[in-house]
């Protein structure tokens, strides 16, 4: 009787279990990412705490801005407390101030050279992705073969990466 009533118990345990998870898998995330190309990509990463999305929206189409990316890596990469980098517009009061600082000691980001980081700018494609390369330890490919992206004449020379990197 004991074993039966343990199996029944287990059962319905398991059984509700598997319903709350598909309860919540049809609930979306962000009312503007439904069927969205990255509607499934943003449930994740937003599931493990790495993008954030305001008041319900995440403006999947939208541009990324120096602080969103900072507030991104500093979740990703678990960055630890920093003391203020000093940029003149990174404020206390900023829900950014905190990732820029972490990501400034790091050394991932550097600002503009004259003690800004212009936080709600968008970041250029290619200045994101260099940092993530850099951050990785990904290795710039010599002379790539670009032909096949539209906007291959804005990538800048591997000589240049650098700089990008050196003056956000």
């Amino acid at each position: 009787m004991k074993r039966k009533l343990l199996s029944l118990v287990l059962a319905f345990a398991m059984t509700a279990g598997l319903l709350t998870v598909g309860a919540s898998a049809a609930e979306p995330t962000y009312g503007d990412t439904v069927g969205h190309w990255a509607e499934g990509s943003i449930d994740r990463w937003s599931g493990h705490g790495i993008i954030q999305g305001n008041n319900g929206k995440f403006q999947p189409n939208g541009q990324l801005t120096c602080a969103q990316f900072a507030a991104i890596l500093a979740r990703l990469l678990k960055l630890p407390a920093a003391e203020n980098a000093g940029f003149a517009d990174n404020n206390t009061q900023d829900w950014f101030f905190a990732a820029i600082n972490r990501c400034a000691a790091t050394g991932i980001l550097n600002g503009n050279g004259d003690g800004t980081v212009t936080p709600n700018t968008p970041i250029a494609r290619k200045r994101a992705m260099v940092i993530l390369g850099c951050v990785l330890g990904i290795e710039p490919i010599e002379n790539p073969d670009l032909t096949k992206y539209a906007d291959a004449a804005q990538v800048v020379s591997n000589n240049l990466l650098s700089q990008l990197v050196s003056v956000e």
